[in-house]
């Protein structure tokens, strides 16, 4: 039990402190204690930083009570001198609290603004009435905080062409990947205790988005023999575009992401780990697309007689993506960015050749987080499949190819 105190409003002529802390004395306020995570121990006297990117404050739930007995409850404000406290989830650099004289717990909440330089001076302290007021107990804190980095290191491997029966795929190299992730973040100050709860929840992740803008495109180049319609005379003409072209342009930058994995690029057992380990993953971006398209053959009334197929010629990949170092709250599933860097791909793949050239770039190096990660929404893949994403049209609509119907028996 803590030492009862004199009255602190009486000035020079104070009443002596109350020899029975049970007495109802003639003080204005108790002089209180402070528990942080609801726990008398002081390993989890710990609060998670604010979250800038995206914008988020954790908070952790403390509880106060009083410990000597003035006659009514006592209004105790709560501050913190060094800022690097706020209470509650929103901007509040002071909390009043009417705390009981029955010595009952009442709750309240911190939350970390600014990271601590060292263990404990995080400073709660108690003041009666007033943030002014005479001190009436306190309670040392610690603002944890990350330090990361994310490595990007593009592969150098060609890559490949693989063929189904209607469709052939632009993927990467059997080599390696196209690009390897590696997010490390360690905690700050030196000796947070890591299997605190507030700490033993959080782990190392990768978010990826990738950026709007032109993401691919399919070229299929016309055939010089149509499939008629019945019917058609012989000598009757129609015209094609030579190369057909599907453009994909994402409006909005994106999260890069699927339905099994929503918020990460990867939770694969390497690609979420404790703090201060190595998340690792890679990337491999293909793209599938068909090996025919047909055209539809129209006379120079824009009557369609025939069908024309257009077969896969190239495909051109432009991507590019932020991979972030990011800090996963493994119970309420929200991320804390720490460090982007940008990486791209450009691909030209030449069927006729079966070459794909393979042109993974990435930033020099990390740094702070200056792209406001997209953790939800649409996923990067179904926007590159959403219609109102492509434009079918024509390389280039005066280059036609003419095609005549031939005699029965001359061939099609």
């Amino acid at each position: 039990m803590a030492k009862p105190l004199a009255n602190p409003a009486a000035g020079p002529d104070a009443e002596q402190a109350c020899d029975d802390p049970m007495a109802h004395c003639n003080m204005p306020c108790a002089e209180v204690e402070i528990e942080i995570n609801d726990t008398p121990g002081t390993k989890d006297d710990l609060v998670q930083v604010r979250s800038e990117h995206p914008p988020d404050r954790p908070t952790v739930d403390c509880q106060i009570r009083a410990v000597t007995y003035p006659p009514s409850t006592s209004t105790i404000v709560l501050t913190n001198p060094d800022g690097r406290l706020r209470f509650g989830a929103a901007d509040a650099k002071t909390l009043s609290v009417p705390v009981p004289n029955d010595g009952s717990w009442v709750p309240f909440q911190i939350s970390g603004e600014k990271g601590s330089k060292d263990i404990g001076d995080a400073v709660i302290e108690a003041h009666c009435n007033t943030a002014a007021g005479p001190l009436m107990g306190k309670k040392a804190a610690t603002v944890f905080w990350f330090e990361g980095e994310i490595k990007l290191v593009p592969g150098k491997h060609p890559g490949q062409w693989i063929y189904g029966k209607t469709s052939a795929t632009c993927a990467g190299s059997k080599e390696g990947p196209t690009i390897a992730h590696q997010a490390k973040v360690e905690l700050r100050p030196p000796g947070v205790d890591a299997s605190a709860p507030q700490v033993s929840k959080l782990r190392v992740g990768i978010v990826q988005n990738q950026e709007a803008g032109l993401m691919l495109t399919m070229t299929w180049t016309a055939s010089p023999v149509a499939n008629w319609h019945a019917g058609v005379p012989v000598g009757t003409k129609v015209k094609v575009p030579r190369q057909l072209r599907d453009s994909r342009r994402a409006p909005l930058r994106s999260i890069d992401a699927d339905e099994a994995s929503p918020l990460l690029y990867d939770m694969s057992p390497k690609a979420l780990v404790p703090i201060g380990s190595v998340a690792e993953s890679n990337d491999n971006p293909s793209q599938e697309a068909p090996l025919n398209n047909p055209q539809p053959g129209k006379d120079d009334s824009g009557t369609v007689l025939a069908e024309v197929d257009s077969g896969l010629s190239e495909i051109q990949i432009h991507s590019i993506f932020i991979a972030y170092a990011v800090v996963y709250n493994t119970e309420n599933k929200k991320v804390n960015a720490i460090r982007q860097r940008k990486w791209g791909l450009n691909v030209y793949a030449d069927l006729a050749t079966r070459k794909i050239p393979l042109n993974a770039w990435a930033d020099p190096s990390d740094g702070p987080i200056v792209d406001e990660p997209v953790t939800s929404g649409t996923f990067a893949a179904d926007m590159a499949k959403d219609p109102a994403n492509i434009q079918v049209a024509p390389v280039n609509p005066t280059d036609q190819v003419e095609l005549v119907r031939p005699a029965l028996g001359s061939g099609f």
